[in-house]
């Protein structure tokens, strides 16, 4: 794919024997959209738990050149994240995007759209990205890397670069993957790729989540070395320093 094609793809996962989309990626010149599903009868309002809030849904994030935003359905943006440069800089480095987790009992269904009642746009693509039989969970990762580093350098490598915040850090996230969860690739731009991986970690939270909250998920746009050492940690069976 190209960006003159306006590539569109739907990221479809089978839990139980029932597909759903986890959200839809969404690729112009030069910037990336993640949209969210929700189920077809969710109500047009949600909790916003970190304020305690019942807002609109959410409906996307944009990465931009030199800014990320979150958008609600009412197109109010909640929250803008200014950095410096453009997102696919020269020469490509490998840039951690975005973690997501989704939290679940064993038995509920997740708090994601049917793929039997979603209803894609003209000329999308939808592309499996996980399959199992039962879960409590699971994370997706989204990285943009160069396109000439393999998906199995990339999860191998120890060394990380985060040009938006200019945080080095080191994993080694082959640990999150296992024989379910397996990583994926998106050719998009010239030089650049999104690697899509899924892993059976979620994101730990300072509280326990609620159980009345049931279904529920966790974008994070903000801090993503700390969630992917969080997940990375989790693999390895370290605990989490205080």
């Amino acid at each position: 794919m190209t960006a003159k094609q306006r590539p569109i793809a739907n990221l479809l996962v089978t839990i139980a024997g029932v597909q759903y989309v986890l959200g839809t990626l969404r690729f112009n010149a030069g910037e990336l959209s993640y949209f969210f599903t929700y189920p077809k009868n969710s109500p047009d309002n949600q909790l916003y738990y970190e304020t305690g809030e019942s807002t609109p849904q959410l409906e996307h994030i944009t990465w931009h050149d030199e800014r990320i935003h979150i958008k609600r359905k009412d197109n109010v943006a909640i929250e803008v994240i200014d950095y410096a440069g453009p997102l696919l800089i020269t020469p490509p480095v490998l840039t951690p995007l975005y973690v997501e987790s989704l939290y679940f009992n064993i038995d509920e269904e997740p708090c994601l759209r049917r793929a039997d009642e979603f209803t894609p746009w003209k000329g999308s693509v939808s592309q499996e990205i996980l399959s199992i039989d039962r879960s409590t969970g699971f994370s997706l990762i989204l990285l943009l890397a160069p396109s000439k580093e393999t998906t199995s350098k990339v999860l191998m490598r120890l060394q990380f670069q985060d040009p938006i915040r200019q945080f080095p850090f080191t994993l080694h996230l082959a640990d999150v993957c296992d024989s379910k969860h397996r990583p994926g690739r998106l050719q998009v731009w010239n030089d650049w790729d999104i690697i899509v991986i899924t892993t059976p970690f979620v994101q730990k939270t300072l509280s326990p989540i609620p159980p009345s909250l049931g279904s529920c998920r966790l974008p994070n746009y903000r801090n993503i070395p700390a969630a992917l050492t969080d997940l990375v940690c989790q693999a390895n069976g370290i605990p989490k320093r205080p």
